[in-house]
């Protein structure tokens, strides 16, 4: 039998959480894809193009549409951990960077 404890320590991400809300959160993620995006000179019709050319066993992968990422990046919209995973490969990059990019937005 092992017990289990839990560290004292909060991830960043859950300290981010709790010092902001969760409206300011999916501002800053949204402003961190529109910047990654931009970064890499796509518009958003691109980015929808590229998400639609991935394969990542999502079936759903074209249901993405250029409405959505504007949404997503005006922080209007929660995305979902697929819709996240495809942004992060169209963009070629990793949610987790992209999370860390959206927390740095935040404590700037």
């Amino acid at each position: 039998y092992m017990s289990c404890s839990f560290s004292p320590v909060l991830p960043s991400i859950l300290l981010v959480l709790h010092l902001t809300s969760f409206k300011e959160y999916l501002s800053a993620l949204g402003n961190a894809v529109k910047e990654k995006r931009r970064l890499r000179q796509l518009s958003q019709a691109d980015l929808v193009s590229a998400v639609h050319g991935i394969s990542l066993d999502f079936s759903s992968a074209r249901s993405l549409a250029e409405e959505t990422i504007s949404r997503i990046e005006n922080g209007r919209l929660n995305l979902s951990m697929k819709q996240l995973f495809l942004i992060s490969a169209a963009l070629e990059t990793s949610p987790s960077e992209l999370l860390d990019y959206a927390e740095e937005l935040i404590r700037e």
